[in-house]
């Protein structure tokens, strides 16, 4: 019997700006970049278990010297789009995402 009858979707809100999907796709790990106010460094690459393309990103306010952030986004294989992850222990005072 499997754990989940079909994978979870992703309900929007954690979508990335259209504006970064190409550089996260296409742009190697160690690229630098800042949108709104956000600092992010790419991370590696790899595959989910559950077959998708994900890759680490490191984030920082560039508004004041909080510590980075590692989070893991994916892309959904079906409308190309790159989404944060949420993170199984969620830190509600250390929220860092790119306005979206």
């Amino acid at each position: 019997m499997p754990l989940l009858e079909q994978p979870v979707k992703s309900i929007g809100e954690n979508v990335l700006p259209a504006e970064l999907n190409t550089i996260i796709s296409q742009q190697p790990q160690g690229y630098a970049g800042v949108y709104n106010d956000v600092q992010f460094t790419l991370g590696k690459q790899y595959f989910s278990a559950l077959g998708k393309q994900c890759r680490e990103v490191f984030l920082n306010y560039t508004t004041n010297n909080s510590d980075k952030q590692r989070r893991i986004i994916c892309k959904d294989n079906q409308s190309v789009q790159w989404s944060i992850i949420p993170q199984v222990i969620d830190s509600k005072n250390n929220q860092i995402d790119f306005g979206a």
